[in-house]
């Protein structure tokens, strides 16, 4: 039997930045199986000083008007703010067709490129995402790629599909095919500070030991 805990510390911004990364992570390495033939960059920007509000309005038109006519198409997209304080976007979209430059068709608004990513997305997207957080909606993905994953927690990931998972109050029961069991949940405090604990089958802590490493920048306690 192992128990073990750690604790570090957290904040709302860091969590949003986080949750943007870990998704579009896991949306690309999904997308990678499923044999498109483009994938494709696009950053749009605004001509003219718009709101947040109006920018997000103009940008889920011009997403919505592709939709409907690349019907086949999967996107992520991320937005940041400008040096001069207006929102825009980075779109990455699996196709297998060619698309046409936004602004010759559906972009109305200002400048937009285009171009095909020849390596990994999420590596090519990471210097794209912003440092800072942005209120509000700063991320989007097709619906249904990583729905399997999504319900669960992000430290769960790894292991969706290979143990049996049940959500229980307050933590998560982790059995294997073998019948041994584990839980594993996590504490957030008043302070932003998080303590995640383990307890049970040694095999199964296994998976999860990065979470507890003591070495790492957390505290851990093996018991």
């Amino acid at each position: 039997m192992v128990i073990v805990k750690r604790r570090f510390e957290s904040d709302n911004s860091r969590k949003k930045l986080q949750r943007v990364r870990s998704r579009l992570k896991k949306f690309a390495e999904v997308m990678e199986q499923q044999g498109y033939v483009y994938k494709i960059f696009i950053t749009l920007t605004f001509r003219d000083e718009v709101s947040d509000e109006d920018a997000r309005y103009k940008f889920m038109i011009w997403l919505k008007e592709m939709r409907r006519k690349y019907k086949n198409i999967k996107y992520f997209w991320v937005c940041e703010r400008q040096k001069r304080g207006v929102l825009h976007y980075h779109v990455v979209v699996w196709s297998n067709v060619k698309l046409k430059k936004p602004d010759e068709e559906f972009w109305r608004h200002g400048m937009s490129r285009i171009e095909i990513v020849r390596k990994n997305v999420y590596t090519y997207m990471l210097k794209y995402l912003s440092k800072e957080t942005i209120s509000g909606r700063m991320y989007g993905y097709s619906q249904g790629v990583i729905t399997a994953w999504v319900k669960f927690p992000v430290y769960l990931w790894d292991v969706v599909g290979k143990f049996f998972l049940f959500k229980r109050r307050g933590y998560w029961e982790i059995v294997d095919l073998e019948g041994r069991r584990g839980v594993i949940g996590g504490c957030w405090y008043g302070d932003g500070g998080v303590e995640m604990f383990y307890r049970g089958d040694e095999c199964i802590f296994e998976c999860f030991f990065k979470l507890f490493d003591i070495l790492d920048s957390g505290v851990g306690v093996v018991v």
